[in-house]
C-alpha cells in the first residue's frame, strides 16, 4: 500500500468528498441534536398551552395550532445549542475512531477541516435569522389574531341563555334571553352590577361582547336599554335612570395577555427603520433579540474546534463541558443585557464581543495544535 511521504498533503483531488464528508456528517448530528431538542421545548410549550386549556385560557382544538405557531419560538432557543452540539459530537466521533488523527498524520491543512465547517455555520446561522426576522414575526402576529377570536369565543361560551351568570369574581350578574355563538350577539340583557358605593340595574334589548384589539379588555355593548343607579346603605346618592340607545363599558377581568412584547409581532424592516433612523430603543432592542441567535451560531461553532486535537483515546470533557459553560454564560448574559430596559440594547455587542475573544482564542489554538 502506498503511503504519503512526511511533510506531504493529501492529494487536491481528495478535498471534495472529504469535505462533503465532514459536511454530511455534522448536518446529521446537527439535525439530529435539533430535534431532539425542538421535541422537549415543544413538549414545554405544550404542558404550559394546556395549562391555559384547564384554566379557560385556551380552546382545546387550538392547542396544536397554538403550538405550531411557536416552532419559529422554539428554534430560536434551542438553534445555536443543536449545531454546537452537532458539531462537537462530529469531531469527537472522529477524534475517537483516528480519522482526524490520519488528517493530521496526512498533511491536511487545517483549512480543509474548517471550510465544511464554516459552510454548515453559515447556512445554520443565515436560517436562524431567517426565522428570528421574519417567520417569528409572522407567526406572532397569526397567535395575537387567534388569541383574540380564542378570547371572544371563551367569553361568550361563559354566557349561558336563560341562566343568571357571574362575571368578573363576582362583580357582574348576568341574565341573557338568547345569545349567537358565532356572532356574540345578544338579546334580552340585564345587568346587576354592585360596587363599594352604589348599585347598577341594566336592561337592554340587545348587546354585543367584543375584546379590545389594542389593550385586550373585554367589552359588552348594550343597545336601546335602561340604566338605573341607586346609593348602597347610607351612601346618600340618588336614584338615576338614564335611557340609553348605547353603553359600553368594560367587563371586569380582562382576557389573557400574551407574555410576548406586540413589538415582536412587528416586520424587520420596520424595526430597522425606527432603530437607525429614529433611534428608537424599543426598536433596537427587538433588533437584538433577532440577531442574537445567527450570531451565537457563529461564535459557538469555534468553540467546538479544540476537540479536533484531542487524544484519540482521550476524554473530551475538557472541551465539552468549557464549551458548555461558555454557551450558559452567553445566553444568560444576554438575556439579562436585553430584557432590561435601563440598559442600551449596545451592550449586548460587548457580550457577543466577549464570547468572540474566547471563540477566536479557540480557534487559534486549534490551528496551532493541528
Amino acid at each position: 500500500m502506498a503511503s504519503l511521504a512526511p511533510g506531504s498533503t493529501l492529494p487536491v483531488g481528495s478535498s471534495p468528498t472529504l469535505s462533503r464528508y465532514l459536511l454530511r456528517m455534522s448536518a446529521g448530528a446537527a439535525l439530529a441534536t435539533l430535534a431532539v431538542l425542538l421535541g422537549v421545548t415543544l413538549a414545554l410549550f405544550l404542558a404550559e398551552l394546556l395549562g391555559q386549556v384547564a384554566d379557560g385560557e385556551a380552546a382545546s382544538r387550538t392547542v396544536f395550532v397554538l403550538l405550531a405557531l411557536r416552532v419559529p419560538e422554539a428554534l430560536q432557543l434551542v438553534g445555536p445549542l443543536a449545531l454546537m452540539l452537532g458539531l462537537l459530537m462530529t469531531l469527537a466521533q472522529s477524534a475517537a475512531g483516528g480519522e482526524l488523527g490520519v488528517m493530521r498524520a496526512s498533511g491536511l491543512p487545517p483549512g480543509r477541516l474548517l471550510t465544511p465547517l464554516v459552510v454548515l455555520t453559515a447556512l445554520w446561522a443565515a436560517l436562524l435569522l431567517l426565522v428570528a426576522g421574519w417567520a417569528a414575526p409572522w407567526t406572532a402576529r397569526e397567535a395575537a389574531r387567534l388569541d383574540q377570536r380564542l378570547a371572544e369565543e371563551i367569553l361568550l361560551s361563559g354566557i349561558r341563555p336563560g341562566q343568571f351568570q357571574t362575571l368578573g369574581g363576582g362583580a357582574l350578574n348576568v341574565f341573557v334571553e338568547t345569545a349567537d355563538p358565532r356572532t356574540a350577539a345578544l338579546t334580552g340583557v340585564f345587568i346587576h352590577r354592585a360596587g363599594e358605593d352604589r348599585i347598577e340595574v341594566i336592561r337592554a334589548a340587545r348587546g354585543e361582547l367584543t375584546v379590545d384589539e389594542r389593550s385586550g379588555v373585554r367589552l359588552l355593548s348594550l343597545f336601546d336599554g335602561v340604566h338605573l343607579t341607586h346609593p348602597s346603605s347610607g351612601s346618600g346618592l340618588p336614584l338615576r335612570r338614564i335611557e340609553f340607545a348605547r353603553n359600553q363599558f368594560e367587563v371586569p377581568l380582562p382576557t389573557r395577555q400574551r407574555d410576548d412584547d406586540p413589538i415582536r409581532q412587528r416586520s424587520t424592516i420596520d424595526l430597522l427603520d425606527d432603530a437607525l433612523v429614529a433611534r428608537d430603543d424599543e426598536a433596537r432592542r427587538e433588533l437584538h433579540w433577532r440577531l442574537a441567535p445567527p450570531v451565537a451560531a457563529l461564535l459557538l461553532a469555534l468553540l467546538v474546534l479544540p476537540v479536533a486535537v484531542s487524544p484519540p483515546r482521550g476524554g473530551r470533557s475538557g472541551v465539552v463541558v468549557p464549551a458548555l459553560v461558555v454557551y450558559l454564560v452567553y445566553t444568560n448574559a444576554l438575556n439579562l443585557v436585553l430584557g432590561r430596559a435601563d440598559l442600551d440594547p449596545a451592550v449586548a455587542w460587548a457580550v457577543h464581543g466577549s464570547v468572540g475573544v474566547v471563540a477566536i482564542a479557540a480557534a487559534l489554538w486549534w490551528r496551532s495544535r493541528w
